[in-house]
Parts: C-alpha cells; structure tokens; sequence
C-alpha cells in the first residue's frame, strides 16, 4: 500500500512539476482528438490538417495537403522558398558574438597553462609555442582561432594581469589572468 501511494505521489508530482515548466497543459487534452473536415466541393482548395500531439497538447504542426500522383497542378504552383543546407558555408559562418567567446575561451586556457608552466619550469614567462602543442609536456593540445586572430606572438610574464588579442572581425579582446 506504501509503494502505490509513493507511486502517485511520485506521478502527480512529475505531472505538476511538467505543468510549472509548460510542458504540459491539462486543459487541452480534450484536444487531442484531431477533427475530420468535411468533403469540399470541387475546385475548392484542400484545407490543412493540423494533428495534435499528445506529449505536446499544446503545439499544433500543419500537414501539407496530398499530392497528386503525377504532381502537383501547374496553375496553383507557388513558389517554395528554399531554406540554406545544413551543412552549407552559411551555416560554418560563426557570428561575431561567437568569435568573441571562442576567443576569450583561447585567451583563458593560454592565461591558465601559463602559471604551471612557469612552476613546473622555473621560469617567469610562458610563450604560446611553450604551450601550444603535441608534445608530450606540451599544456595545450591546439588552440583554434576563432577568426583571423594570431595567437603564436603571445608571451605571459609572471607579473602580467590581463592578455590581449585583435581581429578585424571582433575588434580587441581582453582577458584578465
């Protein structure tokens, strides 16, 4: 008897806690039974079925109309707007906002690998080169410029409390150590 009432308790709570996040509206589930249209007369346009799902009551998603079998009629053809690919070099464009955090993520692991470097070394600088590689005392597997900026000119002194690194794409950024 215990478990059975842990079991609703437990349901009820998740069914409350969905609601909160809106991903559940209890008053359209009497919606969830889709409505047949009506046969229209003849040369009318096919309307639209919307269908209603029943994980998501409250998003309705359009159904395009049947198609013919030997396509779609010449006279009410419309234009489909073409949307770009996925994998199409619009998509591979990074925003200037994204340059900006790709690169001050860059200027963070640099300022980060530079203070054990000069530890683990005995020194009071930490080039980019220091860093920056495949060897195996190498801090840094790779950075990746987030633009057109140019990490290999880097030095970290012991001393130094902020990094710097320009593009023409984000302008100037700075991180503090």
């Amino acid at each position: 008897m215990k478990k059975i009432s842990h079991f609703v308790a437990g349901i009820f709570l998740g069914l409350l806690l969905a609601w909160l996040l809106g991903l559940f509206d209890p008053a359209s589930i009497s919606a969830i039974e889709p409505s047949i249209p009506k046969a229209a007369a003849p040369g009318a346009p096919k309307p639209v079925i919307t269908t209603v799902s029943a994980t998501h009551a409250n998003v309705v998603m359009p159904t395009a109309p049947a198609v013919p079998a030997h396509g779609p009629d010449p006279a009410s053809a419309k234009a489909i707007p073409k949307t770009p690919a996925a994998n199409s070099d619009f998509s591979q464009v990074a925003l200037p906002s994204q340059q900006r955090k790709a690169a001050t993520n860059n200027l963070r692991m640099l300022g980060s690998a530079a203070p054990q470097y000069m530890v683990d070394h005995g020194v009071t600088s930490a080039s980019y080169h220091d860093l920056v590689g495949t060897e195996t005392d190498d801090y840094i597997r790779s950075i990746t410029p987030a633009s057109d900026e140019d990490y290999t000119d880097i030095i970290i002194f012991q001393a130094q409390t902020q990094i710097s690194i320009s593009a023409e794409s984000f302008g100037t950024i700075t991180y503090n150590l």
